[in-house]
């Protein structure tokens, strides 16, 4: 069932869905926002000590790796952004799977109305590297016809409903 909209994305077909969805750009939010910036004074004090410019060069960066991966704060903000983003993903493939038939033919619909906005060469053949995960999303755009959905909204949730303009 179509739930609506928020901007341009559309609602996962779910209450409880959405709500996860929430939970998660929550815990993202409080990751970067409020966990992050001691994360970055950590690091420009590691700098300092090793005796490294504050803008650091890739070069710069593997030099301290070896101590900022060590440090078990990292290591846990590492892990929930990471788990943040899968559970994402996994979240919104099961919930626009659940109602797969009705949002294929939504997709058939536009194309249905509007036959002559896209056209595809038939001889096109999707190169492997594009099927890769796109920020851990399973399959990026290639696997599941439903992949522009699920990554539009899992995109709404990464940049906080700011990718609506992205016609």
């Amino acid at each position: 069932m179509e739930r609506g909209i928020v901007g341009k994305t559309p609602l996962p077909p779910r209450r409880d869905d959405d709500s996860y969805l929430d939970y998660l750009t929550s815990v993202r939010n409080l990751a970067i926002q409020s966990w992050f910036p001691a994360l970055a004074q950590d690091i420009c004090e590691e700098a300092i000590a090793a005796e490294l410019p504050i803008a650091l060069t890739v070069s710069d960066y593997e030099k301290l790796a070896p101590t900022l991966n060590a440090k078990p704060s990292l290591q846990a903000w590492k892990r929930v952004m990471r788990s943040q983003q899968q559970l994402t993903w996994q979240k919104l493939a099961d919930s626009y799977g659940a109602e797969r038939e009705f949002w294929v033919e939504q997709l058939d619909d536009a194309e249905r109305k509007s036959p002559d906005r896209l056209h595809v060469d038939l001889k096109f053949e999707v190169p492997e590297s594009a099927c890769h995960d796109i920020h851990l999303q399973p399959g990026g755009y290639c696997r599941d016809e439903l992949a522009g959905y699920i990554f539009h909204h899992g995109t709404r949730v990464f940049y906080q409903g700011k990718n609506e303009e992205d016609d």
